[in-house]
């Protein structure tokens, strides 16, 4: 419904951060071009356009067919990163990146590939479109990925855009925690103090009191 609400604005994304800074010209500046690794795979078409992006922000890029790593001929030893691009691999059709990912878990020799670039610490992967499901669909042998989604067909049959609210709402906690009443830590000090040497005391008016206080609550909880 929200879709057809033209009074709703809808998500209004603001920047915290200045994109004319280009933050790769520290490292270009020291000639450091890490190396990284255009995966392709049969049906992959948007390679090219990866490639060029990586080596405009100060990467090498190097063209990686899958046949390469299954056949022993390339190894990923020796690279930074590595990127799964956008395309049709194994079909225009849903999940079919879990075809590339297979063609990876099913093969030991390109399955120990991936598990020993992903295993290094020092490295980076990006998947993107197809590439996404692909990446998804490898999660088994991704340390840390094991809460990774899958993707599956939604109840709309329609292509599905969401962008994550978290960040307003942990506005929206700080905001709250920022209005909380302030600890005073001298206080707390002293009554810790005062309880280790046994010279804290208690009259009996006031727990009784608090009993009562307690006893009150509860009764109103219970209605």
């Amino acid at each position: 419904e929200r879709i057809l609400d033209i009074d709703d604005p809808g998500l209004s994304p603001q920047l915290t951060f200045d994109p004319d800074i280009d933050i790769a010209a520290p490292f270009i500046g020291r000639g450091a071009r890490p190396r990284v690794a255009i995966l392709r795979e049969q049906g992959v078409n948007g390679h090219i356009e990866m490639a060029a992006a990586f080596e405009r922000a100060g990467f090498a890029a190097y063209d990686v067919h899958m046949t390469d790593i299954i056949a022993g001929r390339t190894s990923l030893a020796g690279f930074r990163g590595g990127v799964a691009g956008g395309g049709f691999s194994y079909g225009d059709v849903l999940g079919a990146g879990e075809g590339w990912a297979k063609s990876i878990l099913f093969n030991p020799r390109a399955r120990d590939e991936f598990s020993a670039f992903f295993a290094r610490a020092e490295t980076f992967t990006l998947g993107v479109c197809n590439g996404c499901q692909m990446m998804a669909a490898l999660s088994s042998i991704i340390p840390g990925a094991e809460a990774w989604p899958t993707f599956t067909r939604n109840r709309s049959e329609q292509f599905e855009a969401r962008l994550s609210l978290e960040h307003a709402r942990v506005q929206r906690l700080e905001a709250k925690v920022h209005g909380m009443p302030e600890i005073r830590s001298e206080k707390v000090e002293a009554l810790r103090r005062a309880t280790q040497d046994g010279t804290y005391k208690v009259g009996p008016k006031k727990i009784a009191e608090a009993v009562f206080d307690e006893l009150l609550a509860s009764s109103t909880r219970i209605r």
